[in-house]
Order: C-alpha cells, then structure tokens, then sequence
C-alpha cells in the first residue's frame, strides 16, 4: 500500500507472536498490520484508562507521584484573577505554565493547563490558592 512508511514485521525470538520490528524494506501484509494493530491497542495510551474527576483530592502546592504504571494526563482549569503565574511542574522543571496580567476590575481569566505525566514522575500546581477543576486521564 502506497500509504506505508515502512513495515512491521514478526520479530524472532521467544515472544515472536507479540513482538514487531521495524523494517523500511518490507510493505504490511494484512495479518502484520492486525498484529501491529493489536499489541498498539492492548497497551496504547488511554488503553483502560477513564478521564476521573479528582478536584476535591487535589490541593495547589502538594506534589503527587503517578504510580499508576503508566502515563498520565493531567488537565487543570483554573481561573486568574490579577497579575498571577500559573505553574504545573514536575519534579525537575515546569512543564506547562502562563504569566497574567491584568488590572481590570471584576475580569476573571481562564485557562487550562495539560501535561503527559511519565509514570512514576511527581507534578504539582503552583501559583494559585485552588483549582477550579483537576480531570486526570489514568
């Protein structure tokens, strides 16, 4: 098929029934791209995972640690009110952040702040006293 970067093909080896490798020189044929298809989708990100509401057990300024045993996303809409700096970071540098400034009277500003958290990463959100709503994919 003209659409095929490359090929997958059946590796050797004790998992040859699960395993694929990479080879440019070779096209699908329709049963390597239903296994390609398969082993993607049993472990694919957002493969079992529900987007989860976990606002009343999130707190601005507190690290927490995916130990899921997979990538996460962590999605967090918040509201600014005046000169703010928004951070979501994780355990080495910030990873999703916005600076507002603004000195009208009575305007809110919202925005949302979304990262991929790495199992076994920390994150936390700073800048703000509360979040208006913390949704984590996991």
């Amino acid at each position: 098929n003209a659409g095929d970067v490359g090929a997958a093909t059946t590796a050797q080896g004790t998992n040859a029934d699960n395993a694929v490798r990479f080879n440019a020189a070779q096209t699908l044929t329709a049963p390597q791209k239903a296994q390609a298809r398969n082993n993607i989708g049993a472990s694919g990100f957002g493969v079992g995972q529900t987007w989860q509401n976990v606002t009343a057990s999130r707190a601005v300024g507190t690290a927490y640690i995916n130990n899921t045993g997979a990538p996460i996303v962590v999605s967090i809409f918040v509201t600014v009110l005046s000169y703010e700096f928004v951070d979501l970071s994780n355990s080495d540098q910030s990873i999703g952040y916005a600076w507002f400034s603004h000195s009208a009277s009575g305007v809110d500003i919202k925005t949302t702040l979304t990262a991929i958290i790495p199992n076994g990463e920390s994150y936390k959100l700073n800048g703000l006293t509360s979040a208006d709503v913390w949704m984590e994919l996991r």
